[in-house]
């Protein structure tokens, strides 16, 4: 009987065990669920945030620097100014040596949460006290960035004082040329860094480089070189003695759209034609193809390129340039960037300001004329009419006599 009773106990005990350990698991899976759910909504939450602000704000916005008045006084934070748009806040100004510049943050960065708080509807004012705080003391910023792709990224900054003596000469920089160094052909070097900043003399009280664009490009041993300072005479100098007419008449003659100004900038690591860079470009063997000032072509020991792009498969060995666009090495003919097809270098011509053929191919530029015969191909008096045994072309467009004719005599009665 004991022995039964005793049975009876163990194995209650042993139910009550299996209970207590199933209410357990009850309760873990209930926390876990309730977990689950709550992360559920907060990337809900999140993902809705992030959608919001990329739709007020849909493309990064990469402003000029902002003015740091000069009674503004040093402070405690990550070192970031921020505007709104809409209910949305974005990143303008990111402060030189700051936490924020060392943690990567970048000008454009949209801001979604500052210490898991969502920004999307708070002030310009709560945003700031969300941001500055004790030195020494950490911030958790999630900024999305067009690069991130779909997700946002979280930066731990730890908070410090914030010196913003360097963008204030920063800004002094770029709004009048003052504290950077002149490299020449329209290169500037502030703080290490290479600025493109064309000349402009449309405004000669003051800066003259009213234009700067940041290079990724480092000042050490740069050299600039072929630069026609965007002026059509170099010679003519405003002059204050004259008369404001001329001196106007000067000042145009010496502005040239920034487009038409033609300047090279190189270190031991990259090679700029202006504000772009020559990708792939080497700058130990690197050279211009051409003097005058309008330079298209250029060549290192392995490419050749025309402009800032890279004419894929052309020789720089044998690469020389004919006239007219046109250019050739020892296999291929090219018209501006752009390979002729099927074309022969050693019988290439040009016949007229549009028209080339070799032994095999006649061209219109950079195009192929299929069906055209080289040997008895000529062109008219009028430039992009032309003929051959065969056919009767308007361009590279085969025609019957009739519209020949007509487009002929249009073109000889025209004043064009």
């Amino acid at each position: 009987m004991k022995k039964k009773t005793k049975q009876k106990l163990i194995r209650a005990l042993v139910l009550l065990l299996i209970i207590a350990f199933i209410a357990f698991l009850a309760i873990l899976a209930k926390k876990g669920f309730d977990k689950f759910i709550e992360l559920e909504k907060e990337k809900v939450a999140h993902q809705w945030h992030l959608r919001k602000t990329i739709e007020e704000i849909p493309l990064t916005r990469v402003e000029e620097p902002r003015n740091f008045p000069l009674k503004m006084p040093d402070y405690e934070g990550i070192g970031v100014n921020f505007e709104k748009q809409k209910n949305s806040f974005y990143i303008t100004e990111v402060v030189i040596g700051s936490p924020a510049e060392k943690a990567g943050i970048k000008i454009g960065d949209r801001i979604i949460s500052v210490d898991g708080k969502y920004t999307l509807g708070l002030s310009l004012y709560e945003i700031s006290d969300l941001m500055m705080g004790e030195k020494g003391t950490k911030v958790v910023v999630d900024l999305y960035r067009d690069s991130f792709g779909e997700n946002s990224k979280k930066f731990e900054i730890i908070r410090e004082p914030i010196d913003i003596s360097a963008n204030r000469a920063f800004y002094e920089f770029y709004k009048t040329g003052k504290g950077g160094e002149v490299l020449g052909n329209n290169y500037l070097a502030y703080n290490g860094i290479v600025f493109y900043a064309p000349e402009s003399y449309s405004d000669y009280d003051s800066d003259p480089y009213k234009s700067k664009t940041p290079l990724d490009m480092k000042a050490d041993g740069v050299e600039t070189f072929n630069g026609n300072d965007c002026w059509q005479d170099p010679k003519l100098e405003p002059d204050d003695d004259l008369d404001s007419e001329y001196k106007n008449e000067v000042i145009r003659s010496k502005s040239m759209p920034e487009e038409e100004c033609v300047n090279f900038a190189k270190n031991s690591e990259k090679v700029f034609r202006n504000k772009q860079e020559i990708e792939g470009a080497d700058p130990a063997t690197f050279e211009l193809l051409e003097e005058r000032s309008e330079v298209k072509y250029s060549k290192d020991k392995n490419h050749v390129y025309y402009l800032n792009q890279k004419i894929k498969g052309a020789d720089p060995v044998s690469f020389e340039i004919i006239e007219k666009g046109y250019a050739k090495d020892k296999n291929n003919v090219y018209y501006l960037s752009n390979k002729l097809e099927d074309s022969d270098s050693a019988t290439f011509e040009i016949i007229s300001p549009v028209y080339s053929k070799d032994k095999n191919n006649v061209y219109l530029e950079q195009h192929k004329i299929y069906g055209a015969d080289p040997e008895t191909f000529e062109v008219t008096k009028k430039e992009r009419v032309a003929k051959d045994a065969n056919y009767y072309y308007l361009g590279a467009r085969k025609v019957d006599y009739e519209e020949f004719i007509k487009e002929l005599e249009e073109k000889e009665n025209s004043i064009y």
